[in-house]
């Protein structure tokens, strides 16, 4: 089943994008849309420890979570700031629905983010990202790499 396309954000608009709430069941549905856009829990850890550290940085203003809602109020497109400091931000865990992909809802949400880190006059990265096609059409470019280590 083909869900109904949203509709596009016209620059500046801010109909569409809203800020999170750290709550339980709102980061729930945040850790049950990336699971689902990733077909996988491996690249995260689990939700308690994963709820603890989120509600704690956004609690303290170190993130911050976007997201698009359907007409429903479904989650379906999400992004975080997952590290943010007076100087710089890191923009992670990007995901869409599946059923709402190919509607450049990502981008959307990536550039609102991107500019209003900015407008923050804060430094921009992205953690992670694969699919760096839609990153450099916003303007991102790849300026070095960084690893993860685990105990």
């Amino acid at each position: 089943m083909r869900c109904r396309p949203l509709p596009y954000l016209k620059e500046g608009e801010k109909r569409g994008i809203s800020v999170i709430r750290s709550d339980m069941a709102t980061i729930r549905e945040f850790y049950s849309l990336l699971v689902s856009a990733n077909n996988s829990t491996d690249a995260l850890p689990k939700f308690e420890s994963f709820f603890l550290d989120l509600s704690h940085r956004v609690r303290h203003g170190t993130s911050e979570i976007y997201g698009i809602r359907n007409e429903k109020g479904e989650l379906v497109s999400a992004a975080a700031v997952i590290a943010k400091s007076s100087d710089t931000a890191v923009i992670g865990c990007v995901a869409t629905d599946k059923e709402y992909r190919r509607q450049g809802l990502a981008y959307k949400l990536v550039e609102f983010v991107t500019k209003k880190m900015q407008s923050e006059e804060k430094a921009v990265y992205l953690h992670r990202e694969k699919k760096i096609g839609i990153y450099e059409k916003i303007g991102y470019k790849t300026v070095g790499y960084w690893r993860e280590y685990r105990a």
